[in-house]
C-alpha cells in the first residue's frame, strides 16, 4: 500500500508555521510522509525544538516571540491568551492522549501567573505613582 505524501506550504506569516508542524507530526505519527515548505532560518528554529514535543516547542517559540512585543507589559497578556489557546487545543484534541499528567494543570499554574505578573508590571507603577499607594496583589487573591 502507497505511504500518502504530504506537502505543507505555510504562510511566511507569524503563527502560520506551528500549526503546519504540529499537523505534520500528528499525520507521521498515523504513517504519512510529510514534507514542510519554509525558509532555511525557520527550519533551524524548528530543528532546534524537534527533540521535544510539539506542545513544548510551541510554548518555547511563544516565550521567544513574546520577548519581541513593542510594549513588554503585554508580554504576560500574549503568553496567557496563547498558553490558554494551547491547553484548550490540546485538551479538546486527540492530542490529550499523548500528554503526560498534569501537564494541563501546570500550564493553568502558569496562566495564573501571568496574570499576577501582568497585574504586578501593569497596575503596580500606577497605583504607586497616582495614589501614593503601595500596590499588594497579594490582598486581591
Amino acid at each position: 500500500m502507497a505511504v500518502a505524501h504530504l506537502v505543507f506550504v505555510p504562510l511566511m506569516a507569524q503563527g502560520h508555521l506551528i500549526p503546519a508542524v504540529d499537523t505534520a507530526l500528528l499525520l507521521a505519527t498515523h504513517g504519512a510522509l510529510c514534507t514542510i515548505v519554509t525558509t532555511p532560518a525557520t527550519a533551524a528554529r524548528v530543528r532546534t525544538h524537534r527533540r521535544l514535543g510539539p506542545a513544548v516547542r510551541l510554548e518555547a517559540v511563544l516565550e521567544e516571540k513574546s520577548g519581541e512585543l513593542a510594549f513588554p507589559r503585554m508580554r504576560q497578556v500574549f503568553m496567557l491568551s496563547n498558553t490558554h489557546a494551547i491547553v484548550r487545543r490540546a485538551v479538546r484534541s486527540n492530542l490529550a492522549m499523548f500528554l503526560p499528567p498534569g501537564w494541563a494543570r501546570a500550564r493553568e499554574e502558569r496562566m495564573e501567573g501571568y496574570v499576577k505578573s501582568y497585574l504586578d508590571v501593569s497596575w503596580a507603577p500606577i497605583v504607586s505613582r497616582d495614589f501614593s499607594l503601595l500596590f499588594n496583589r497579594k490582598l486581591l487573591f
